[in-house]
């Protein structure tokens, strides 16, 4: 039997999540460098550069909850996300480009890195969802 949160994750595959965890200058990356790995996969040399700091984060201790679910998750921020699970305030914020980061943000200097990142993808038109961890440990209760 599926949670409701299932059922939503399923409703709009593929969810594809990448998570704040990533040391800040190198959470992009092209599509020819990983070619070879899956987008999903536990193989990539990304998992080890996650930021000590964040090793132990609520944004780490939501990944096998992210992953119970049913919504892949990624090391990787490019295109194909949908949702950036990070520590934010709100439970889920439609991200744009004239957000005000510092206000939504727990860590606002990470906050202010991510949006510009984000804007440097240009990933606007792309409907990525910042979703907290809260709002997948509420809605796995449901």
């Amino acid at each position: 039997m599926q949670t409701p949160l299932q059922k939503r994750i399923l409703q709009v595959h593929p969810m594809l999540i990448y998570p704040d965890l990533f040391e800040l200058e190198s959470c992009v990356s092209n599509s020819k460098s990983i070619s070879a790995v899956r987008m999903d996969s536990n193989e990539s040399h990304r998992w080890k550069e996650v930021c000590p700091e964040l090793s132990f984060s609520e944004v780490a201790s939501c990944l096998l909850l992210v992953k119970a679910v049913g919504a892949r998750i990624t090391p990787y921020l490019r295109e194909r996300v949908t949702h950036i699970l990070c520590d934010i305030k709100a439970e889920t914020v439609q991200w744009k480009p004239q957000l005000a980061i510092v206000s939504l943000f727990r860590d606002a200097q990470r906050g202010r890195v991510l949006h510009q990142k984000l804007l440097d993808l240009r990933l606007s038109a792309a409907g990525i969802t910042l979703v907290s961890p809260d709002f997948f440990r509420k809605e796995w209760r449901a």
